[in-house]
């Protein structure tokens, strides 16, 4: 991806991976788009096909609107947690200084929250304009492996120093969800030493905004050790 950024030269940018197929009208509607809207970053819907071939549709967009970044929509953005390159379309004038994160996966997570400023226009257009593909052999759906943890970590130590920016917590805490999951995978040992890593630096912290989280996760954040066995 950093090395397309340097060769490109047209005025928005998007990104696709080995795994993600265009619909027949990809270019047309984006194109339309570009034409009839003034937007800085562009968003759509993603269908995910499974496994076993079943289907379903990745809400990024819930109605076709213009929309100007204010903090109550950075809080709603963030919240989704949606963060695929490929369903956006980014006007380069925000990529000129911009770079993914190299050596880790993940990237997508670790550096477009940052793109997002108050007051950037956001166009919101309710198609389905990809496909991903479920692929066992990639990246995070081999299962737990050394660079998957580490990415994962990466992320945390740089949403960990900005959780007082309150639109970056909840990629903060979706990072430290999707880690916990996969140290559940590890095995007692691994989880434990996991816990006893976190528990002073993230886990202290976000048992003060647990309000209206599920209980499972409460139960997660606040009884860590507990959770393991149930």
């Amino acid at each position: 991806r950093n090395t397309g950024l340097k060769s490109v030269h047209g005025l928005y940018i998007t990104f696709l991976d080995p795994d993600d197929y265009v619909m027949g009208n990809y270019i047309s509607s984006i194109l339309e788009t570009i034409e009839l809207q003034d937007f800085d970053i562009l968003h759509f819907n993603i269908k995910k096909i499974m496994k076993n071939n079943d289907e379903f549709l990745i809400k990024h967009v819930n109605k076709t609107q213009q929309k100007v970044i204010c903090n109550n929509y950075l809080s709603e953005l963030m919240s989704l947690n949606i963060w695929f390159s490929c369903v956006r379309v980014i006007h380069q004038k925000l990529l000129t200084d911009f770079h993914f994160p190299e050596g880790f996966v993940f990237e997508d997570i670790l550096s477009l929250p940052f793109l997002y400023k108050a007051g950037l226009k956001i166009y919101e257009l309710d198609e389905a304009l990809v496909t991903y593909q479920y692929r066992s052999d990639s990246i995070t759906n081999e299962g737990v492996n050394t660079n998957l943890l580490n990415s994962l970590m990466e992320g945390i130590i740089i949403y960990r120093n900005k959780r007082n920016e309150v639109h970056l917590r909840s990629v903060y805490f979706h990072l430290i969800m999707i880690l916990f999951d996969y140290k559940l995978k590890s095995g007692k040992q691994a989880y434990f030493k996991f816990i006893e890593n976190i528990e002073e630096t993230d886990l202290v912290f976000f048992r003060q905004y647990l309000d209206g989280t599920h209980w499972k996760k409460k139960l997660m954040i606040n009884y860590p050790r507990a959770f393991f066995y149930y």
